[in-house]
């Protein structure tokens, strides 16, 4: 079930990469074309860790019925968090992982 996972994910971040680059306007240099990509690729890493922590989310919750979720908590209960690349700040609102950066 873990590979499947995996696989997963990975086809997931691929097609997100794809369709942000495939909408992106086409860049006027070769260096704004490469931090176009770097961007992309930091936005979709971005929403892949985000996806997982809600995953891990989930789990955590159904180990602390009475806790109230947060990153912090997550962190203390061992669970790895990957925070966004581009610095944003992770918070946990609802049941959902959201970014400072990535709304």
């Amino acid at each position: 079930m873990g590979l499947i996972s995996v696989l997963a994910a990975l086809l997931i971040i691929g097609l997100l990469i794809g369709g942000y680059i495939t909408y992106q306007p086409a860049p006027s240099s070769s260096k704004a074309a490469i931090l176009t990509a770097r961007d992309t690729a930091k936005d979709a890493a971005c929403h892949m860790n985000r996806l997982t922590l809600e995953k891990a989310l989930l789990t955590w919750s159904v180990q602390h019925p009475n806790e109230e979720p947060s990153i912090r908590a997550l962190k203390r209960s061992g669970i790895l968090v990957r925070g966004c690349p581009q610095n944003g700040e992770l918070s946990i609102r609802n049941g959902q992982v959201l970014c400072s950066e990535h709304k």
